[in-house]
């Protein structure tokens, strides 16, 4: 049965995995027919949605999938190379040898993602990676303000991109696993540093038009709530 909080997180895995493009209409009609419930439960979960800047609500328009400016894409690279060092300091100063196999097994999971050409499951596993290092960290707060930019910067890719498919390489982060191994916690921030630098210098600051999308196609919605398992606000 599919509740607001479902649903909720259910449409966050489907932008965050770029499977909702930026401007996507979301008609809580259309939405309640998918699901198999009331509207006022879509209501609330678009209502969530939008305090989180995940959906625009427009009076007139309804809701549909937020479209970050350009101002917004920069802050939040920003806000990772920020977060993100710091993790990476924590992790590599306190590193073992369960954390890099911890590591290594979503770095091989990403590997195979990108050689079966999975752009979702590449996008997931790259997500995984950096909130693996997160949760290592052991701070809570940052874990989870951490979970939001990801998903957020996910969306602007997708509104930004000049490239079919904007993601981490696999490569990338092996390099930088390998420094966090090594306890080199000032070249794991200096290569996390260029990594999402790098990943922000692939985007315009003008947005790219967006595919049309058809709802049931892009929820894949099978019947039963399946287990979310990527970034959630």
């Amino acid at each position: 049965m599919w509740t607001d909080q479902t649903i909720y997180e259910h449409l966050i895995q489907t932008i965050y995995e770029q499977r909702l493009t930026p401007g996507t209409r979301l008609p809580e009609q259309r939405l309640s027919q998918l699901y198999g419930v009331g509207r006022e439960t879509v209501r609330r979960a678009l209502l969530r949605l939008s305090e989180k800047r995940y959906v625009e609500l427009t009076r007139n328009v309804g809701a549909q999938v937020a479209r970050p400016t350009a101002r917004e894409m920069h802050d939040l690279f920003h806000a990772r190379r920020v977060i993100e060092n710091e993790t990476i300091r924590i992790v590599a100063l306190n590193v073992t040898s369960q954390i890099v196999t911890a590591l290594e097994k979503v770095l091989d999971e990403e590997a195979a993602a990108h050689t079966r050409g999975d752009q979702a499951g590449a996008i997931r596993a790259s997500g995984n990676l950096h909130l693996t290092l997160a949760d290592f960290a052991g701070n809570t707060l940052l874990t989870a303000t951490l979970r939001e930019l990801i998903s957020q910067s996910s969306l602007a890719i997708a509104l930004y991109s000049h490239l079919p498919f904007t993601a981490c390489r696999d490569h990338d982060h092996r390099q930088l696993i390998g420094a966090v191994g090594r306890g080199d916690w000032q070249a794991g921030q200096r290569l996390m540093a260029a990594h999402l630098t790098e990943i922000e210098a692939q985007l315009s600051d003008l947005p790219l038009p967006q595919p049309q999308v058809d709802l049931a196609h892009a929820l894949q919605l099978e019947g039963s709530v399946p287990r979310v398992s990527v970034p959630r606000g």
